[in-house]
């Protein structure tokens, strides 16, 4: 390892032993920021595609919605990817974020965030 050509992720831990970052992933949440897709507007989403690297990954999205920055926020259940890599949801709200949860073991190796598909709705 001290002779160079492989990077690994290390740390030391409180008996001063260097141990690396190499065993099975762990369960893992992504949750994006709060955002608002259509400006003054609710959005039905329907549906999210997760950017998960990894073959044989599973990810599963829950959508968090509210219609007012005063209101509590509302999530929705966990679904799964689909074979098409897109989970189908059905939730309306105006402002909207995201969880990704990876199940422990997981063969994922990048987690980089969400594609969604919105519409606008509740205006005539």
């Amino acid at each position: 390892m001290w002779t160079g050509g492989k990077a690994a992720l290390a740390g030391f831990d409180s008996a001063h032993k260097m141990n690396y970052f190499n065993g099975a992933s762990m369960a893992a949440t992504l949750q994006t920021s709060e955002g608002q897709p259509v400006p003054g507007r609710r959005v039905m989403v329907s549906r999210a595609f997760p950017t998960v690297e990894g073959t044989g990954s599973s990810p599963s999205v829950s959508v968090i919605t509210r219609d007012r920055l005063i209101d509590a926020q509302i999530a929705g259940p966990y679904v799964a990817i689909n074979s098409l890599g897109y989970c189908r949801e059905r939730v309306t709200g105006r402002f909207v974020r995201y969880n990704i949860q990876m199940a422990a073991g997981d063969p994922w190796t990048q987690m980089q965030g969400i594609d969604i598909d919105v519409v606008p709705v509740g205006e005539r």
